[in-house]
């Protein structure tokens, strides 16, 4: 069984299981790659990112925190260029 959820019902949701996961992260629970996984997937099934998908969705952003969505980004890095490039 999987310990985080991969598709919450709403972004209210996802900002919770991202929180989860970040903070597993910071205390060393799981790994970067693992971390990075799950918010890549959160990006691709359109929960994470803005509707024209340049940035952070703000009810994430305001949710999850400054700290989060700064490494939120981090961890996104080329996908989200990637998905900026695909909309021009």
């Amino acid at each position: 069984m999987e310990k985080y959820n991969k598709y919450p019902k709403t972004r209210k949701l996802a900002a919770a299981e991202i929180i989860k996961i970040i903070d597993d992260f910071w205390m060393g629970e799981i790994r970067e790659t693992i971390a990075k996984e799950y918010i890549v997937h959160y990006a691709r099934t359109d929960r994470l990112l803005t509707d024209d998908g340049k940035g952070i969705n703000l009810t994430i952003a305001s949710k999850i925190g400054k700290r989060r969505t700064k490494l939120v980004k981090e961890l996104l890095g080329t996908f989200q260029t990637t998905i900026t490039e695909k909309l021009k």
